[in-house]
């Protein structure tokens, strides 16, 4: 069963250490030689979609094998640099995309291992109200709020 991987999930000193510093010069050597658009940046530029990627690498393709095609304003050196370059990102990105999902997956399952221990342990709250224990019902009041229903906001929308 999956939920018992989670004790493999360590991490030394030396492991956080060696993330850390390799992230870092990651982070640092992408800085100068990447761009951040910002949300009303990104706008301005399309993405380059599946079927126009497919499209685009058919012409760069085509150029290439028939060079009179390109108009002369169009730098073929830097075309292919261009090229070359979203390539390169691409497979960085799919690299950084399956790490991020191994850390994503990872952390979902030492929250849901983490909040069997909280249940297990309002249970045993509960038991030892039961049992007179006292002291106890402070925190079981403090933590059923976690579990008290809230009213779902109906939204109504105007008459026209």
């Amino acid at each position: 069963m999956v939920t018992n991987d989670v004790q493999k999930i360590k991490f030394s000193e030396e492991d956080i250490a060696f993330i850390n510093e390799h992230l870092t010069a990651i982070e640092n050597r992408l800085k100068d030689k990447t761009v951040q658009l910002k949300p009303s940046e990104a706008k301005r530029f399309g993405k380059l979609g599946t079927e126009n990627e497919k499209w685009s690498l058919i012409v760069y393709h085509d150029v290439s094998l028939v060079p009179q095609l390109m108009p002369p304003f169009v730098d073929a050196k830097s075309w292919e640099e261009l090229e070359k370059t979203r390539e390169l990102l691409s497979t960085f990105t799919d690299r950084f995309k399956t790490v991020t999902q191994l850390l994503v997956d990872s952390n979902r399952l030492i929250g849901f291992n983490i909040y069997k221990k909280c249940l297990s342990t309002y249970k045993n709250a509960q038991m030892l109200f039961d049992e007179g224990v006292s002291g106890v019902k402070v925190y079981l009041d403090k933590w059923a709020t976690h579990f008290e229903r809230k009213p779902k906001e109906v939204k109504v929308n105007p008459v026209k």
